[in-house]
Protein backbone atom coordinates (compact mmCIF):
# COMPACT_ATOMS: atom_id res chain seq x y z
CA UNK A 1 0.00 0.00 0.00
CA UNK A 2 1.06 3.35 -0.55
CA UNK A 3 0.67 6.37 1.66
CA UNK A 4 -2.32 7.75 0.03
CA UNK A 5 -3.84 3.94 0.54
CA UNK A 6 -3.32 3.91 4.22
CA UNK A 7 -5.35 7.26 4.14
CA UNK A 8 -8.39 5.77 2.94
CA UNK A 9 -7.70 2.58 4.94
CA UNK A 10 -7.81 4.88 8.17
CA UNK A 11 -10.69 6.42 7.28
CA UNK A 12 -12.62 3.37 6.63
CA UNK A 13 -11.53 2.73 10.29
CA UNK A 14 -12.21 6.28 11.66
CA UNK A 15 -16.19 6.00 10.31
CA UNK A 16 -16.80 2.57 12.14
CA UNK A 17 -14.58 4.00 15.33
CA UNK A 18 -14.28 7.49 15.34
CA UNK A 19 -12.13 7.19 18.39
CA UNK A 20 -9.03 5.63 16.94
CA UNK A 21 -5.54 8.02 16.14
CA UNK A 22 -5.24 8.59 12.59
CA UNK A 23 -2.57 10.99 13.08
CA UNK A 24 0.34 11.67 10.95
CA UNK A 25 2.71 9.07 13.66
CA UNK A 26 -0.51 6.07 13.30
CA UNK A 27 -0.71 6.65 9.06
CA UNK A 28 3.73 6.47 9.45
CA UNK A 29 2.89 3.29 11.66
CA UNK A 30 0.19 1.63 9.30
CA UNK A 31 2.41 2.55 6.57
CA UNK A 32 5.30 0.90 7.75
CA UNK A 33 3.58 -2.50 8.66
CA UNK A 34 1.37 -2.82 5.65
CA UNK A 35 3.40 -1.44 2.85
CA UNK A 36 3.62 -4.90 1.45
CA UNK A 37 -0.40 -5.60 1.28
CA UNK A 38 -2.91 -4.66 -1.25
CA UNK A 39 -5.41 -1.92 -0.30
CA UNK A 40 -8.66 -4.36 -1.36
CA UNK A 41 -7.95 -6.91 1.44
CA UNK A 42 -6.93 -4.33 3.80
CA UNK A 43 -10.42 -3.35 3.53
CA UNK A 44 -12.09 -6.14 3.43
CA UNK A 45 -10.36 -7.12 6.77
CA UNK A 46 -11.61 -4.45 8.46
CA UNK A 47 -14.99 -4.60 7.40
CA UNK A 48 -15.17 -8.09 8.62
CA UNK A 49 -13.45 -6.62 11.93
CA UNK A 50 -16.54 -4.36 11.60
CA UNK A 51 -18.86 -6.81 11.67
CA UNK A 52 -17.17 -8.61 15.04
CA UNK A 53 -15.78 -6.13 17.25
CA UNK A 54 -16.73 -3.29 19.07
CA UNK A 55 -12.95 -2.17 18.94
CA UNK A 56 -11.13 -1.09 16.43
CA UNK A 57 -8.45 -3.37 14.54
CA UNK A 58 -4.78 -3.65 15.48
CA UNK A 59 -2.33 -4.17 12.73
CA UNK A 60 -1.88 -7.75 13.71
CA UNK A 61 -5.82 -7.91 12.80
CA UNK A 62 -6.18 -5.78 9.50
CA UNK A 63 -3.49 -8.12 8.10
CA UNK A 64 -5.23 -11.78 9.43
CA UNK A 65 -5.13 -14.54 6.52
CA UNK A 66 -2.81 -12.16 4.46
CA UNK A 67 0.25 -14.22 5.60
CA UNK A 68 -1.24 -17.25 4.39
CA UNK A 69 -2.11 -15.82 1.18
CA UNK A 70 1.48 -15.16 0.28
CA UNK A 71 2.41 -18.19 1.52
CA UNK A 72 -0.30 -20.27 -0.76
CA UNK A 73 1.37 -17.70 -3.49
CA UNK A 74 5.22 -18.98 -3.13
CA UNK A 75 3.80 -22.42 -3.42
CA UNK A 76 1.63 -21.60 -6.60
CA UNK A 77 5.21 -19.73 -7.75
CA UNK A 78 6.85 -23.20 -7.11
CA UNK A 79 4.72 -25.25 -8.81
CA UNK A 80 4.69 -23.03 -11.97
CA UNK A 81 8.43 -22.66 -12.22
CA UNK A 82 9.02 -26.42 -11.50
CA UNK A 83 5.74 -27.59 -14.19
CA UNK A 84 7.58 -24.63 -16.64
CA UNK A 85 11.54 -26.86 -16.01
CA UNK A 86 9.85 -30.00 -16.51
CA UNK A 87 7.78 -28.75 -19.69
CA UNK A 88 11.59 -27.45 -20.69
CA UNK A 89 12.85 -30.93 -20.38
CA UNK A 90 10.10 -32.25 -23.25
CA UNK A 91 11.69 -29.49 -26.00
CA UNK A 92 12.64 -30.98 -29.29
CA UNK A 93 14.51 -28.82 -31.47
CA UNK A 94 12.65 -27.94 -34.83
CA UNK A 95 13.62 -30.56 -37.81
CA UNK A 96 16.86 -29.74 -39.68
CA UNK A 97 15.10 -28.57 -42.88
CA UNK A 98 12.86 -26.26 -40.51
CA UNK A 99 16.53 -24.42 -39.34
CA UNK A 100 17.24 -24.05 -42.67
CA UNK A 101 14.59 -21.97 -43.80
CA UNK A 102 14.40 -20.06 -40.62
CA UNK A 103 18.15 -19.49 -41.80
CA UNK A 104 17.14 -18.22 -45.33
CA UNK A 105 14.62 -15.85 -44.22
CA UNK A 106 16.88 -14.25 -41.59
CA UNK A 107 19.47 -13.89 -44.57
CA UNK A 108 16.87 -12.23 -47.31
CA UNK A 109 15.52 -10.13 -44.61
CA UNK A 110 19.03 -8.72 -43.49
CA UNK A 111 20.03 -8.57 -47.13
CA UNK A 112 16.78 -6.37 -47.62
CA UNK A 113 17.82 -4.39 -44.50
CA UNK A 114 21.26 -3.68 -45.25
CA UNK A 115 19.18 -2.35 -49.39
CA UNK A 116 21.13 -5.03 -51.20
Amino acid sequence: MERDEIYELLGEVFRHYPNVDISEVAVDRHLEYLSDMPLDIALRNVRMHVKTSVYPPKIAEIRAGWSDYGDRMKQAAREFIEEQEENRKQVVPPPQEVRNQIAEIKRRLAAKQSGS
